[in-house]
């Protein structure tokens, strides 16, 4: 009797053991589940929080949250566009804006300055137009002649360049803006195109082997890039010889850090001299301007561009991944997210497998999550033994 009921306490304990085993399994892996879902979310969510963040009462969007209303640097028709542009990525629907009616009156506003009177340079009336075209403001035809107009008056009659109302100069980069503009509302044959694309030629430095902002002006990377484009919008890249094109990518080549001695800006492009500074600016106009040559991109470059995501406010900046001094910006988020879809188009689709649908823990409240997770699991396995210790004793 007494071997059968110690058999019997033995078969209990066991019993209740694999109940408790089995329930403390389930209760740990159920915390890990809602532990990822609840602290890791995907690359593009996490962006689209970022740009929806940065809407303002007025309509505009700023460059981040903590930006100022009445600084052009962070409140412009350029951030409003960098940050709808991405919104739009993510949604095409833009269904989750505040107030998309206040955003489309700023718009139609900024650009109903310069179609009507000429007021505001062509940088502004371009990304109020193309911002304005995402969100889905009516321009009309008669809107888009008065502003082909405007713009038609800012050309220079004797190089044939564009330039601002305030300046009166003609540089490359407000010459690309205004034939993209000509080119959308349909009146670019309402110029010579081969003219301006003299201009374009005229502003090669032999020097440098790339181009400049103006003639006799200086060469940089920014300009480089606005003048390949501009080509390329009039067709007419093909008029720059062989030669000139490899001189241009080796030029683009100097700002490229490929070496492992520079891990943290291994990849990326930027300043190589003096103050050591990769940026996604730089990196942004390289990888565009190869895109457009047809070169081949750098592989290295994609996972320096991922590594600038921030994982405190979700958006991109020049730090270091992880760096709780980076703040990011609209700006540096737009040029983030067009190298990207210079690498993968499909990028940001809704697909599991789709690159901006990987998963990123948020760092803000991850701490607090895994110390929960350890709690939960040392709770769980005490649980495991105390039961088997409780009901060995009590035999």
């Amino acid at each position: 009797m007494l071997k059968y009921r110690m058999v019997l306490g033995f078969r209990t304990m066991k019993r209740h053991s694999n109940k408790l085993i089995l329930i403390s399994v389930i209760l740990t892996f159920s915390l890990l589940i809602s532990a990822q879902y609840a602290a890791a979310t995907t690359r593009k969510e996490l962006l689209e929080e970022f740009c929806l963040s940065n809407q303002h009462s007025s309509g505009a969007f700023l460059d981040s949250p903590s930006g100022v209303s009445n600084d052009d640097n962070t409140l412009s028709e350029f951030t409003t566009y960098a940050n709808l542009f991405i919104l739009a990525q993510i949604d095409p629907d833009l269904e989750k804006l505040d107030d998309a009616g206040i955003v489309r009156s700023f718009l139609r506003d900024k650009y109903t300055q310069f179609s009507d009177v000429g007021a505001g340079d062509i940088q502004q009336v371009y990304y109020a137009y193309f911002a304005g075209l995402i969100i889905g403001v009516n321009y009309t035809e008669e809107m888009e002649q008065d502003a082909s107009r405007e713009l038609l008056a800012l050309q220079n009659q004797t190089n044939s360049g564009f330039g601002s109302l305030e300046t009166n100069i003609p540089s490359i980069i407000e010459t690309y803006y205004a034939i993209m503009l000509l080119n959308e509302f349909e009146t670019i044959n309402e110029t010579d195109t081969s003219a301006i694309g003299d201009f374009v030629f005229s502003c090669w430095d032999d020097t440098s082997s790339t181009f400049t902002s103006s003639p006799e002006g200086n060469p940089s990377l920014v300009d480089t890039y606005f003048a390949i484009a501009t080509l390329f919008e009039l067709d007419l890249l093909n008029s720059l010889n062989t030669s000139k094109k490899e001189a241009v990518i080796d030029y683009i080549g100097n700002f490229y850090f490929n070496e492992t001695t520079y891990m943290n800006h291994f990849g990326g492009y930027g300043i190589k001299t003096g103050i050591i500074q990769s940026s996604l600016l730089y990196t942004y106009y390289a990888t565009q301007t190869l895109t457009l040559l047809e070169t081949e991109l750098h592989p290295e470059t994609l996972t320096w561009v991922l590594a600038r995501q921030n994982p405190y406010d979700y958006g991109f900046c020049d730090s270091s991944s992880g760096s709780t001094d980076a703040s990011s910006s609209a700006k540096l988020s737009f040029y983030a997210t067009k190298i990207i879809l210079s690498f993968d188009e499909n990028a940001f689709e809704d697909a599991r497998s789709a690159l901006m649908s990987e998963e990123l823990w948020q760092l803000e409240t991850s701490p607090w999550i895994v110390a929960g997770i350890v709690i939960g699991c040392v709770f769980a396995f005490a649980g495991i033994i105390f039961g088997i210790w409780k009901f060995k004793n009590r035999i």
